[in-house]
């Protein structure tokens, strides 16, 4: 009831969601496509971070932010240097993002003179090992005497002894150099397999809060082994109606419901969640393949009524559908579609002809085999498609661009969809394009085989938004 009567500029989802993060020990904030998970995440860390006691001289109390992936976690992690410049320190190896290059752990580490001091040691007692190293290796192949290589077996013993002890000071005193830096951040960002490799480090450190961006695509595991001991608030960022976690062991996943994310879980037994319900990336019409089946209460913002229609075709939502068979892989699980693969380089060569960049167009497909197949293509035959990103929908999630193309592959008599069985893929899919999204299926079998195909397809039936064929229109 405390809580200000200001809106901050925030829809009442988006408030609402805010209010829970800051309130509950256990916080969950459920985002369908669109609707800004990761902006009201950084709106949440913005307020966290206004609110920490200034501590000078102590340790401070870092919010750790945990990402599934380098990419979204470099995403989340460039939000947060808007509003705090100094106190991010982002921790693992693979960061692609320039922005965040001064913020690496390795590069704080690297400033360090105490460790920059041994790290020239161990590189003086490499080179000192190299000389017997070559007569060793030399003697294996008779070209030095006995007499030779006992003059300096017993030195290159000292040397190694001194070598192991240098690597294993290094060692200690990365991690104090590590710790020392960490305890004065503000933010500390890492992936799960970074948490968990880190977890030593990470339990000596005052962490409080921990924040989990894309939550329900993690297992349940790895959020519980990113957390200190410490901790006393976490909150869970994510959609479980979109991708689930994936285990090695598929038997794991589907005997042992190991692809139930902790934030699914919990949803599942009702702890109370905040569900952001205005979408900001979809056309209308893009949205309403979503609702009411997948999410009931999904409302589109102001903007999205006004997007242009794209150019050159008819309809800038449509679904091609034909009776062209899937094709095996020899050797392979994975399917592909070559009449697919071949009808979606046509059409996107059309597209750019029509003066889209080729960074405003994305094609999406079901199955690593398919992405192949039209990479294939456009080496061989469509050089001008190369700057189009091409790439499986499961690696595209939290992703979007103006249009996209869609390839479903499986089409067969046995009655086989695989994939496209899966709502959450189904949901993912769909809703990556801003403006324009065309797709291309064998749309009598996944009518007939799935009750949320038979409704998407219904629907587009009364609006004529799918036939045989696409039909092209002049601008001019």
């Amino acid at each position: 009831e405390r809580w200000p009567s200001a809106s901050f500029g925030l829809d009442k989802s988006q408030l609402h969601a805010l209010q829970t993060a800051l309130t509950n020990e256990v916080a969950l904030i459920q985002g369908p496509p669109g609707t800004g998970k990761t902006y009201i995440g950084l709106k949440v860390m913005r307020l966290l971070l206004a609110n920490q006691e200034p501590r000078i001289f102590d340790p401070k109390n870092p919010i750790l932010v945990v990402c599934y992936t380098n990419h979204a976690l470099d995403q989340f992690l460039e939000g947060i240097l808007k509003f705090n410049r100094s106190g991010i320190i982002r921790v693992g190896g693979r960061c692609k993002s320039k922005k965040l290059e001064q913020y690496t752990l390795k590069n704080r580490r690297e400033k360090n003179s105490m460790f920059q001091r041994v790290k020239d040691d161990i590189e003086d007692a490499k080179r000192s090992l190299i000389k017997p190293s070559k007569m060793l290796h030399a003697s294996n192949q008779c070209i030095v005497s006995l007499v030779q290589l006992e003059r300096v077996i017993l030195p290159r013993l000292f040397q190694q002894f001194s070598f192991n002890a240098l690597t294993r000071k290094l060692d200690e005193l990365r991690n104090e150099v590590d710790l020392s830096t960490l305890d004065r951040a503000d933010v500390i960002g890492m992936t799960t397999t970074g948490a968990a490799r880190c977890r030593n480090i990470l339990n000596k450190l005052p962490i409080k809060v921990v924040v989990v961006e894309e939550a329900a695509e993690v297992l349940e595991a790895h959020i519980i082994t990113s957390m200190p001991k410490s901790t006393e608030h976490l909150i869970l960022i994510g959609d479980h109606q979109q991708l689930k976690p994936s285990p090695n062991v598929h038997e794991l996943a589907t005997k042992m419901n190991l692809e139930i994310s902790l934030f699914e879980r919990l949803v599942r037994n009702n702890l109370p969640y905040a569900k952001l319900t205005c979408q900001h990336r979809m056309k209308p019409r893009i949205a309403d393949l979503l609702r009411p089946h997948i999410y009931e209460t999904l409302t589109d913002n102001k903007n999205v009524k006004e997007y242009e229609d794209i150019r050159g075709v008819d309809k800038s939502v449509f679904f091609i559908s034909h009776q062209h068979k899937e094709d095996m892989i020899v050797n392979g699980k994975t399917k592909r579609n070559q009449h697919e693969a071949e009808f979606i380089v046509a059409l996107c060569k059309y597209l750019l002809l029509q003066e889209y960049k080729p960074s405003q167009i994305t094609i999406l497909t079901t199955y690593t085999g398919q992405l192949l197949a039209l990479k294939n293509i456009i080496n061989k035959r469509a050089v001008e498609l190369e700057d189009v990103y091409v790439t499986v929908v499961d690696n595209y999630q939290g992703e979007e661009n103006d249009i996209i193309l869609l390839s479903l592959v499986r089409s067969n008599e046995s009655g086989s969809i695989g994939f496209l069985e899966v709502h959450n893929r189904v949901c993912v899919a769909l809703s990556r394009a801003k403006k324009g999204l065309f797709c291309i299926g064998n749309m009598k079998l996944l009518q007939k085989e799935s009750n949320v195909w038979y409704t998407i397809v219904k629907s587009l039936e009364e609006d004529q938004l799918i036939g045989n064929g696409l039909a092209l229109k002049c601008g001019n």
